[in-house]
């Protein structure tokens, strides 16, 4: 998602800084894509998060854009901690 959004920008030094970063975390994102999965609720809510990102985007308001990608990555972080704590995955990534 971010990925495309960067490449929607059209600014190849940000498409290539986020393509750089996600290469860098590809172990830590296929974790937490693991830990996600094992919560029935987690695609669904980060699907709204998503959109009303994209939303935000269409409607060129940097703000509310900014803010829904905040709670997006917050709301990711808790649940994936929340998911290693109670053991919802035992994969070794």
């Amino acid at each position: 998602f971010f990925a495309a959004l960067a490449r929607a920008t059209h600014n190849t030094l940000y498409t290539h800084l986020v393509d750089a970063v996600t290469r860098l975390l590809r172990n830590s994102l296929r974790y937490a894509k693991l830990r996600l999965m094992a919560q029935p609720e987690a695609a669904e809510v980060i699907r709204g998060q998503l959109s009303e990102i994209l939303d935000a985007i269409q409607s060129r308001d940097a703000n509310a854009a900014r803010e829904a990608t905040v709670r997006h990555l917050a709301y990711v972080d808790a649940s994936v901690r929340h998911a290693a704590q109670a053991g919802h995955c035992s994969a070794d990534i």
